[in-house]
């Protein structure tokens, strides 16, 4: 008994003094407990300590009033608490504390008592009060309870690369949008604390008097965090927003002094008329199940028509969930949690040096939310040693009539890495659904993997967004985009309304997701890797994708003319973003998914469907004799001017309606067209019917690039609409697109030969056949053949110097139009080789070939190939190894006592390899320079021949 009377002390008020002479670290850790020494009922019954304050302000207090007792004996510097993460500055901390009934009474109470910035909404007040005077709290009587307030964020002269990932780029060149128009109002820790905003605005990066750029409209702080106490996070947020839409103006208000403080500014951003506001701070204590404070004012601004974008958190899916299952014995003060087969303790890991935080609630309503009877339960949570002995930190609040939360946080100075967590119900029934979310730690053991979009950012109508990096996406090589490893997953279950009645949705988040790791001036780490050695920090974190997204939605907003609603904005987000899949899913996840939302958001596809201003649609290549449209030309089209009836051409602007003008963009000129059809050669637009001017000079073969921008006036004056430009090739080559079998007794078509083509003598109507060459133009010049027959072993060139272009002739008397191909067709296998040109003889310009191989068959055409062969050498042993060649082939012919010939043709029957060997067997033949195909070896010698394929891959 007597080590129960030290622990109970130990485990309440006390604790975190008492560990100070060990030197631990982190507030409310405890000395070494042996698990054995609480497996006694007698410590299960004892109440816990009644207090309104949380123990991590009673232990700051403590740890303050030391300082300030050794501060009078001796100067120790400024104060430092073991709690790292409570907001203290300049001897006040901030706090939230539930009301006892009317919250301004409250409010006024604890002004009395010290508080500074104090603020209320709904039945929280939040603000700074003095360490010194915390004792206090527990006097007034409008006080229900008080925590330390906890928050984190998801966290010019330079730009974001995700404004080119996300094609804002392209968005605003094509579209002449700049967010002119929008405000924008951005909540995040502080703006200026830092004092650099000055340098930003010089270099262009922040909006402001004195920006080179003429973005002189300055952002407006409607508060701020004191001077040297924030990381100006808010202020690398306001550079991504004016990186991609440069043209709206800026509004910040800081997260700091408490959820109640939080809250009135999104109203005060609201009210100061920005149209869209974002924020990448989350308090810790906002509930997981039901809609927090903050939640309630961002769904309030939203019904005032803001879109309220949001970081989705960078927790990936770093949470476990589950219902309370109660294990048959007590570990320590309560009734512990079986996380799997009566396991009480789950591993987590905790890097050395580093400090892990958890978060830990279970599904009953918050009194600070919604008043009435409070939690239900009470329930606590312990991080223990690796063996499970020793509680290293805790967090057992009463929570009964007050709020199912509780809190840990630990900084791991030792050698281990891996600690358990247990879990116990002190009081109260077993909670249906349990779960925490670990902040700078790992789940090791019974993961749940569940979501971790939680609070505000878990509104009905936040718009919470997923990061990718920006060089893991399309435009930088990577199709579909990788989301961030740490990217937060929705899918949170909301169980409590704003009066704490029962419901249950789980709301779509993330919407979607945004580039991450671009650069700001200042704020970030510095990285160095293939496709970034610049000398400037990169952002990362949903902190950094969220602002990315907003500014697209200002883009969007001007170019629907300021027409577009919160949820047109969201919807075109997502039905333009690309698909993107969740990697802990075993399979690619088609569409909406809780990790990526609708997938990585497209700014120049999201602009195109709200566009409503003047636009250039397309392009459309004329011709000049008639006026007749030829063709549209699109990005990447390839016009040939053989297949064209005329080289008199030009190329029209089409607009959606009248236009004051039109200003082309063409071979380094610039050309306006005041009146339709807005040619760019021009056009007699005076006369009827209308005729088009040839473009002067010619098209002719080659790259261009071709702009066409929409004005409001004439001579490209006015507003600028949307403008069209394209990338286009010219050629001038003629094609054999196909060969037909010709029955050459009528004149009529039999069939199309085509590659691997089977042609049965036997059901043919004649064996006086001929074989045609078709082109895409009529005005080709001329066709040359090469013919390889097995009957002769050899490749027959033939030149065709008009039209048909026939294998075997043609002519035009009595009506009989083609030749009969001499010799006829016999049973083998062939291979036919068409190449066309734009002169007689095969001259001008080559064109694009045909090469088919193809079989004869027919059982009355039977044809001794042996003998064939034998007739031609081929028993003279010609073997080639391997074939088909990567490479090289090594040529083996057992007879060598002759010096024999060796050609090697391409499939133009061109010669590429000649030598003559004597004294073989073996020759090895580079074929390493040439391109890949099929290929014909022939060898000649003593009066033999031998012809075989070759196919090179």
């Amino acid at each position: 008994m007597k080590y129960q009377n030290l622990l109970k002390p130990l485990l309440s008020y006390g604790l975190a003094l008492f560990l100070l002479m060990y030197g631990l670290s982190a507030y409310a850790q405890q000395p070494t407990v042996w698990k054995g020494l609480y497996h006694d009922n007698a410590m299960q019954k004892q109440a816990k300590p009644a207090s309104k304050v949380s123990s991590d302000l009673l232990v700051l207090k403590k740890e303050y009033d030391s300082f300030t007792t050794t501060r009078g004996a001796a100067k120790t510097g400024p104060f430092k608490p073991s709690n790292k993460s409570a907001q203290i500055h300049q001897g006040y901390v901030t706090i939230h504390a539930a009301a006892e009934g009317n919250t301004q009474t409250l409010l006024a109470e604890l002004q009395a008592a010290g508080m500074i910035n104090g603020a209320a909404f709904g039945n929280l007040v939040s603000g700074k009060m003095p360490v010194g005077r915390l004792d206090k709290l527990s006097g007034l009587k409008s006080l229900r309870f008080a925590r330390a307030a906890y928050s984190t964020a998801n966290i010019g002269e330079t730009t974001s690369q995700g404004d080119v990932a996300q094609r804002s780029d392209v968005a605003r060149s094509k579209y002449n949008v700049s967010g002119k128009g929008v405000k924008i109002g951005i909540i995040s820790d502080s703006y200026n604390s830092l004092s650099g905003a000055k340098e930003g605005v010089e270099s262009g990066d922040l909006p402001g008097e004195g920006n080179p750029d003429g973005d002189t409209t300055e952002v407006e702080v409607l508060e701020d965090m004191p001077a040297l106490t924030g990381t100006d996070e808010g202020r690398g947020m306001a550079e991504i927003i004016h990186d991609v839409a440069p043209g709206a103006s800026l509004a910040f208000h800081t997260a700091d002094g408490g959820q109640a403080n939080y809250a009135l500014g999104i109203l005060a951003l609201q009210e100061d008329s920005c149209d869209l506001i974002v924020d990448d701070i989350i308090y810790l204590d906002e509930p997981l199940f039901q809609d927090g404070i903050i939640a309630q004012a961002v769904d309030y601004v939203s019904s005032k028509g803001v879109g309220y974008f949001c970081s989705a958190g960078n927790y990936g899916r770093d949470s476990y969930e589950a219902e309370f299952a109660p294990s048959d014995s007590t570990y320590i003060y309560g009734q512990a949690h079986s996380f799997a087969n009566g396991d009480q303790l789950q591993n987590i890991t905790v890097p050395r040096f580093s400090t892990v935080r958890i978060v830990f609630q279970w599904s009953d309503p918050f009194y600070s939310v919604s008043g009435g009877d409070g939690a239900q339960s009470d329930l606590d949570i312990y991080l223990m040693d690796s063996l499970g002995l020793n509680v290293l930190a805790h967090s057992f609040e009463s929570n009964e009539g007050n709020d199912p939360f509780e809190y840990i946080e630990f900084t791991n100075y030792g050698f281990q890495t891996t600690f358990n967590l247990l879990i116990e119900k002190y009081s109260g029934p077993a909670p249906a659904k349990i779960k925490y979310i670990v902040f700078g730690g790992a789940i090791t053991e019974h993961q749940t993997n569940s979501p971790t979009i939680f609070g505000h950012h878990n509104a009905e109508n936040a718009i919470a967004v997923g990061a990718a990096f920006w060089f893991f996406t399309p435009e930088y090589g990577y199709n579909p985009p990788i989301v961030e490893e740490y990217s937060s997953a929705g899918g949170v279950s909301t169980l409590f309304d704003t009066q704490g009645n029962p419901i249950n949705q789980i709301r779509q988040k993330p919407a979607f997701t945004a580039p991450d790791g671009g650069n700001t001036t200042f704020f970030g780490q510095f990285i160095s890797f293939i496709g970034d050695f610049d000398e400037y920090p990169n952002f990362f974190g949903t902190s950094a994708s969220a602002p990315h997204a907003t500014a697209v939605a200002a883009l969007m907003m001007e170019a629907s003319n300021y027409t577009l609603s919160k949820a047109q904005i969201v919807q075109t987000l997502q039905s333009t973003s690309l698909d993107m899949d969740d990697p802990l899913m075993p399979e690619f996840q088609e569409g909406y998914d809780y990790r990526t939302g609708s997938g990585f958001i497209q700014t120049d596809a999201a602009v195109a469907a709200v566009f409503k201003g003047q636009q250039v649609l397309s392009f459309t290549l004329v011709n000049a004799d008639n006026g007749k449209d030829l063709l549209e030309i699109e990005e990447g089209t390839e016009i040939n001017l053989a297949l064209l009836p005329t080289t008199n051409l030009n190329i029209r602007a089409n607009t959606n309606g009248k236009v004051g003008s039109v200003v082309f963009e063409f071979d380094g000129n610039l050309i306006t067209e005041n009146t339709p059809p807005y040619a760019l050669g021009g056009d007699s637009h005076t006369v009827r019917p209308l005729k088009y001017k040839p473009l002067v000079p010619p098209l002719m073969p080659g790259d261009y690039t071709l702009s066409a921008t929409p004005y409001s006036l004439a001579r490209g004056e006015g507003k600028a609409g949307a403008n069209l430009s394209i990338y286009f090739t010219v050629i001038e080559q003629i094609s054999v697109v196909s060969f037909t079998l010709v029955n050459a007794d009528n004149a009529q078509d039999i069939y199309e030969i085509e590659d691997g083509a089977e042609i049965n003598l036997d059901e043919l109507p004649t064996t006086n056949l001929n074989i045609r060459a078709n082109t895409d133009n009529k005005r080709t010049g001329s066709v040359i053949f090469d013919f390889y027959r097995p009957d002769v072993m050899d490749v027959i060139t033939a030149t065709e110097n008009r039209w048909p272009f026939a294998l075997g002739g043609d002519f035009n008397n009595g009506g009989k139009k083609y030749r009969v191909l001499e010799p006829a067709l016999s049973p083998g296998e062939y291979l036919l080789l068409a190449t066309p040109y734009s002169g007689s003889g095969g001259t001008g310009s080559e064109g694009v070939g045909l090469l088919v191989e193809f079989e004869v068959t027919g059982s009355n055409y039977v044809v001794a190939r042996k003998a064939i062969a034998k007739e031609n050498g081929s028993d003279a042993g010609l073997q080639v190894f391997p074939n088909p060649v990567a490479n090289k082939f090594t040529l083996k012919l057992n007879r060598t006592s002759e010096p024999v010939d060796v050609n090697l043709y391409n499939p133009k029957g061109q010669l590429v390899r000649s030598f003559r060997e004597s004294g073989l067997p073996e020759k090895q033949v580079d074929m390493t320079d040439l391109p890949a195909g099929l290929y014909m070896l022939k060898v000649q010698g003593n009066g033999r021949s031998q012809t075989l394929k070759i196919v090179k891959q």
